[in-house]
């Protein structure tokens, strides 16, 4: 990646900068705060391989605190919306993104972020690639069940749904190679009627 344009230039205080690089410069960085501005859009997404993000607007606003030493504190500030698949009819729903994330920066021998608040980064390192710190976060805002409000589903996939919403019985019971139950390998006969009418709809 590249870095920085203003790499080996001095930051002017309280001025937003909007980069399109995904490197934060450790050298070169003048004393007290700043901060840069980032966009993370659908090919964002696609190049870290996030692949429950399907689409997404979401702007990043970075704090930087250089205290001298190496040692920096950084804040993230995401606010947007990306674009995630409703676990109740399969469509894309859309899910707003409103988050911050603070962790800092110290300098040692070899990097090590298996700390929750603390990065540690090699003296040697010209700039700090923030690519997976801002998709991690992102993807910690999608909630483990996520569906349309109310009404907002596919009309003709909750049709299906409550269609087929009776109990299943044994009879029923559908196998299906590949995609087993972790029990018996039965599948619910429910989830292959909304499969075959999303392929259809490709």
């Amino acid at each position: 990646m590249k870095l920085f344009y203003y790499l080996c230039g001095d930051f002017e205080d309280s001025k937003v900068k909007k980069v399109s690089s995904y490197e934060l410069p450790l050298r070169g960085l003048s004393l007290g705060s700043q901060e840069l501005e980032y966009h993370l859009d659908d090919a964002f997404f696609a190049a870290t391989e996030a692949t429950d993000v399907l689409s997404a607007n979401v702007d990043v606003r970075l704090a930087v605190t250089n205290h001298g030493g190496g040692i920096l504190d950084l804040t993230f500030t995401f606010a947007g919306e990306i674009g995630i698949t409703c676990d109740r009819c399969l469509e894309e729903m859309p899910l707003a993104i409103d988050t911050e994330y603070a962790v800092k920066v110290s300098p040692g021998d070899a990097y090590d972020d298996s700390g929750d608040d603390v990065i540690v980064v090699p003296a040697t390192w010209p700039a700090l690639d923030v690519t997976s710190l801002m998709r991690d976060t992102v993807l910690l805002c999608i909630p483990v069940m996520h569906h349309h409000e109310e009404g907002g589903c596919n009309a003709e996939m909750t049709r299906l749904l409550e269609a087929h919403s009776g109990t299943v019985t044994e009879a029923e019971t559908v196998h299906v190679e590949g995609d087993e139950d972790e029990e018996n390998g039965a599948v619910d006969p429910r989830w292959l009627v909304l499969r075959k009418l999303k392929d259809n709809n490709k």
